[in-house]
């Protein structure tokens, strides 16, 4: 076997070794995704211990947990797709490139797929933890319900004690107001004989000052007209007074003519 394989070719024994020592690196790449695949069964364990076995209903104090929990399966989602990536990128540099790709792509398949199992576990424990408090306030509304109920019917017969004593004040003030009946007519009919008696006196102060406006306006109708007459006159004084200056001056001028007429002859 030995001269056998020193028999072999050079070429064909370095291909040899290197497919082994590629098959090898590859092992040795996938194993720590795959150690680091089952990192999120830890998250599912610390959401069991917080929440409770599974199947049991989670308490409203471990509500805060849930986002926490969230985070870390989050950074493990990533943390696997990132050694994915470096895997995939490596296995390039191998012989068996797409049975090292595949390898890596089920390392990575199988983590994804634990994480989001637990993802599902920690959302159905957080529904059940807000079903819970859900429950719990309305299981302490109805006990602080049962709890004021001798307070409320307590309250509620002091209501009805009160109506009745309102009821009651109200038939005495309503008898009261019947006996004084007539005296509320007596003071009624005053009433109206004294309004009517100052409706009859505003009426009059009107008609007066209607009147007193009447006279007034013809007052200044008046003053106006004998305003018109005086300005007439002046103008017709005016005009006489321009008429016999006009006759005035024209007689002169017929006694200068004749003057002139006289002392022509003469000479």
């Amino acid at each position: 076997m030995l001269k056998f394989a020193m028999t072999l070719p050079k070429r064909m024994i370095s291909f040899v070794k290197k497919s082994f020592a590629g098959i090898g690196l590859a092992l040795s790449l996938c194993w720590p995704y795959a150690v680091r695949a089952q990192a999120p069964d830890s998250a599912a364990s610390a959401a069991a211990t917080s929440t409770g076995e599974p199947g049991t209903t989670a308490t409203a104090g471990d509500t805060a947990d849930f986002a926490r929990q969230r985070a870390v399966l989050d950074n493990q989602k990533a943390w696997a797709v990132y050694h994915y990536k470096v895997a995939e990128r490596n296995c390039y540099d191998r012989f068996f490139v797409n049975h090292c790709i595949d390898q890596a792509r089920d390392v990575e398949r199988d983590a994804l797929a634990k994480i989001r199992a637990q993802r599902l576990d920690v959302d159905a424990a957080e529904r059940a933890a807000r079903a819970q408090a859900r429950d719990q306030r309305l299981a302490d509304k109805r006990a602080q319900t049962q709890a004021q109920a001798p307070q409320r019917e307590a309250q509620q017969r002091q209501n009805a004690a009160d109506y009745e004593a309102r009821q009651a004040e109200f038939e005495q003030k309503k008898v009261r107001r019947t006996g004084e009946l007539p005296q509320h007519a007596a003071d009624a009919k005053a009433y109206d004989a004294k309004q009517a008696e100052f409706q009859q006196k505003l009426e009059q102060d009107r008609a007066a000052a209607e009147r007193r406006a009447q006279e007034r306006a013809q007052n200044v109708q008046k003053f106006q007209q004998k305003q018109r007459d005086a300005e007439q006159r002046a103008k017709d004084v005016a005009a006489r007074q321009a008429a016999a200056r006009r006759k005035a001056q024209e007689q002169q001028q017929q006694q200068q003519q004749q003057q002139q007429q006289q002392q022509q002859q003469k000479q």
